[in-house]
C-alpha cells in the first residue's frame, strides 16, 4: 500500500513539474512593412468618418454598441459603409482597445465571444464587420483589392477609436483568426499605432485552398466561381496567383 502511495505521489509531483515551463524571451517588436508595401495600405485621412451610433444592447458590466462608418470608394462600391460593434465596458476612461478582424464567412460567434471576455474584464472590444461584396473576385487582383479595403477598413477602425474620449489610443492590440488573422498580420505592422497583435490559424496557399478544399463552404464557393465564369479547376487556381 505504502509503494502504490509513494508511485502515486511520484506521478503527481512529476505530472507537475511538467506543467511547468520557462519564461520565454520577449516576443520582438513589431517591424514596420518595406515602403512600398506600406504605401499600399494607406489612405487619405482627409477623408470623413461620418460616424454614428445606430443601435446598443445593455450587457452586464458592458454595452454592446454598433456603429456605422463611411468607407473609402472601391472599384466593388462607391458608398458602402463599415460596421463597428463596439463592446463598451462601464467602468473609468482610459480603457485598453482590442479590434478584433473575423473570419472570412459566417456569423460572428467566436468575435463576439472574444469581445465580451475582453469587456468584462475591462478591455474594450471593437470587431470590424467583414464587408459584403456585390460579387466573388474572380482573379489575384481583385482578391489584392479586396484584402487592402479590408485593411483600411481596420484602419479607419482605428481613426474612430481615437476620436473616443473613454479609450486609450495609446494602447490598441489586434486580434484575428484565419482570414482575420491575415488581415491582423498586415494590420499591426502597417499602423503604428496598433502595439501588440495576437494572429492564429493564418496564412497558407490561398489559390491551392480554393481549388483543392473539400470544405463545404470553400468548395460550394469554388463550384458557383467556376460556372458563373466558365473556368477550368486549374485555370482557376491560376487567376488567383
Amino acid at each position: 500500500m505504502r509503494g502504490a502511495q509513494a508511485s502515486c505521489c511520484l506521478g503527481l509531483l512529476a505530472t507537475a513539474g511538467c506543467c511547468h515551463l520557462p519564461m520565454r524571451q520577449p516576443s520582438p517588436s513589431v517591424q514596420p512593412l518595406p515602403e512600398r508595401l506600406s504605401m499600399e495600405f494607406s489612405y487619405p485621412k482627409t477623408f470623413n468618418l461620418e460616424a454614428k451610433e445606430t443601435g446598443s444592447k445593455r450587457r452586464s458590466g458592458y454595452d454592446i454598441r454598433r456603429i456605422e462608418m463611411a468607407a473609402l470608394p472601391d472599384r466593388f462600391d462607391a458608398s458602402r459603409l463599415v460596421t463597428l460593434e463596439y463592446y463598451a465596458p462601464r467602468s473609468d476612461a482610459g480603457k485598453p482597445v482590442v479590434l478584433v478582424l473575423p473570419i472570412s464567412g459566417g456569423g460572428y460567434d467566436l468575435e463576439q465571444y472574444v469581445s465580451a471576455y475582453f469587456a468584462r474584464r475591462g478591455w474594450a472590444a471593437v470587431i470590424v464587420h467583414r464587408r459584403k461584396l456585390p460579387r466573388e473576385p474572380v482573379n489575384g487582383e481583385e482578391l489584392d483589392a479586396v484584402l487592402r479595403q479590408s485593411v483600411i477598413d481596420a484602419r479607419r477602425a482605428i481613426d474612430w477609436i481615437e476620436t473616443r474620449p473613454e479609450l486609450d489610443a495609446t494602447r490598441i492590440a489586434v486580434f484575428g483568426v484565419s482570414m482575420g488573422g491575415i488581415r491582423a498580420a498586415i494590420l499591426a505592422p502597417a499602423d503604428a499605432r496598433v502595439k501588440a497583435a495576437v494572429v492564429g490559424l493564418a496564412g497558407g496557399d490561398i489559390p491551392y485552398i480554393l481549388r483543392h478544399s473539400a470544405e463545404p463552404g470553400i468548395r460550394r464557393r469554388r463550384e458557383r466561381i467556376l460556372k458563373e465564369y466558365n473556368l477550368k479547376p486549374d485555370e482557376l487556381e491560376e487567376r488567383f496567383r
